[in-house]
C-alpha cells in the first residue's frame, strides 16, 4: 500500500487520527469512559502538529497512519546543559514496521540537523511490540520498565493499617527535616542510568521534584511525614492532574515520592497507604508509578491492590 508522507506542522492539526493505537495510559482508568480516552488521545495528538515540533506522518486515504514527532524538552534541556526531546510515535494496526523506521529515523536525523537536537526519549506502552521494535532498530535503548497503578478504593491490608497511625499531614514546621531527608535520598532512574546525562544533575532531579511537591503543600500537591518516637524519619508526598483541558470535570491525585532517613525504612507502606486514602477521598482516583527494578516498591503498591495496571518501556536516543 503507497502512503504520502508529510512533515509535521499546524496546518495538519485537524487530520483524522481515528486509525491509530494509542495505548492510552487511561485506557484502564476507572471512571473515565472509552469516549473520554478517545478524546484525550485525539486532543493531545492534534497537539503535537505545532510548527516549533519537528516530525512526520504517513498518510492514507486521508487519515494518518503513522506519526513519529520530536517536542523540544525546554525544561529539561536547559537543567542537563543537553539539547532534549520527547519523542512521540503511534501507528495504525496494519502498517508496516518499515514506515515505522523511516518515520523515526526522518524525524530524529531531521532535529539534530535543524535544532540540534541530540536527546531524545520516549515511553512505549509493553503492549506496542511494533514501535518497540522499530525503536530498537533505530538506537534506542531501554533505561526503565515502569508501572503505574491506579484505582478508585483501597484495599483492606492490617499490616499498612497499623502502622498509618504514624502518619501525618505534612507543616511547615517539618521543613528543614524534610529537606533534609530529601536532599540526602538517592533516587534510582531512567535519568540516573543515562550515561549521556551528568551525574550530579541526574542525582538531583528527583530531589527537585519532591522539593517542589512540598512547596506545593495544601495547593497542587498533598505531602505527609512519617514518625517513629516522635521524630520525622520519613515523608511522602503526590502531585495532581486537572482534565479539564480536555473537557472532563475531574481531577486526580499522580506522581508520588517517597524518601526516608535509616530509621525510616518500612515507613513506605503506611505512607502510600495514608497517601491513596485522602487521594480517593478528595479526587476519587489515584495513581502512582515505580520502576519494576524495585522490587520493595512493586510489594508495597500492589498490597494497596490497586485496579489496574499500566506498563511501559523509558527509552532513549543520543546522537554524538
Amino acid at each position: 500500500m503507497s502512503h504520502d508522507i508529510y512533515q509535521v506542522c499546524s496546518a495538519f492539526a485537524g487530520v483524522s487520527c481515528s486509525g491509530l493505537e494509542f495505548y492510552s495510559r487511561f485506557r484502564y482508568h476507572p471512571g473515565f469512559s472509552s469516549g473520554d480516552v478517545s478524546r484525550i488521545s485525539s486532543i493531545d495528538f492534534s497537539l503535537l502538529f505545532n510548527d516549533e515540533n519537528i516530525g512526520f506522518f504517513a498518510m492514507s486515504s486521508g487519515e494518518a497512519v503513522a506519526l513519529c514527532v520530536a517536542v523540544k524538552s525546554v525544561w529539561e534541556s536547559a537543567y542537563f546543559d543537553v539539547s532534549m526531546a520527547r519523542l512521540y510515535c503511534f501507528s495504525s494496526i496494519n502498517v508496516d514496521a518499515d514506515l515505522i523506521s523511516l518515520l523515526v529515523n526522518k524525524t530524529v536525523s531531521h532535529a539534530f540537523e535543524r535544532s540540534g537536537i541530540c536527546h531524545f526519549s520516549i515511553d512505549v506502552d509493553i503492549d506496542n511490540y511494533k514501535v518497540l521494535n522499530c525503536l530498537s532498530g533505530n538506537g534506542f535503548e531501554i533505561l526503565d520498565l515502569k508501572r503505574t497503578y491506579f484505582t478508585n478504593k483501597l484495599g483492606t491490608n492490617p499490616e499498612f493499617s497499623r502502622s498509618v497511625a504514624r502518619v501525618r499531614d505534612y507543616t511547615d514546621a517539618d521543613a528543614d527535616v524534610v529537606r533534609e531527608i530529601i536532599t540526602a535520598a538517592k533516587f534510582e532512574t531512567r535519568f540516573t542510568r543515562d550515561r549521556f546525562l551528568k551525574k550530579d544533575a541526574s542525582d538531583s532531579l528527583y530531589q527537585q521534584w519532591f522539593l517542589n511537591l512540598v512547596k506545593d503543600s495544601g495547593s497542587g500537591s498533598h505531602v505527609v511525614v512519617f514518625e517513629r518516637m516522635g521524630r520525622v524519619v520519613g515523608c511522602g508526598g503526590i502531585g495532581e492532574m486537572s482534565f479539564s483541558r480536555y473537557g472532563i470535570d475531574r481531577k486526580m491525585r499522580t506522581g508520588s515520592l517517597y524518601a526516608c532517613s535509616s530509621e525510616g525504612v518500612g515507613g513506605y507502606a503506611p505512607v502510600l497507604y495514608r497517601l491513596t486514602s485522602d487521594a480517593i477521598a478528595s479526587h476519587g482516583l489515584v495513581e502512582t508509578t515505580v520502576s519494576l527494578n524495585n522490587a520493595s516498591a512493586v510489594r508495597v503498591v500492589e498490597g494497596v491492590r490497586p485496579n489496574r495496571s499500566t506498563t511501559s518501556y523509558a527509552m532513549r536516543r543520543f546522537i554524538q
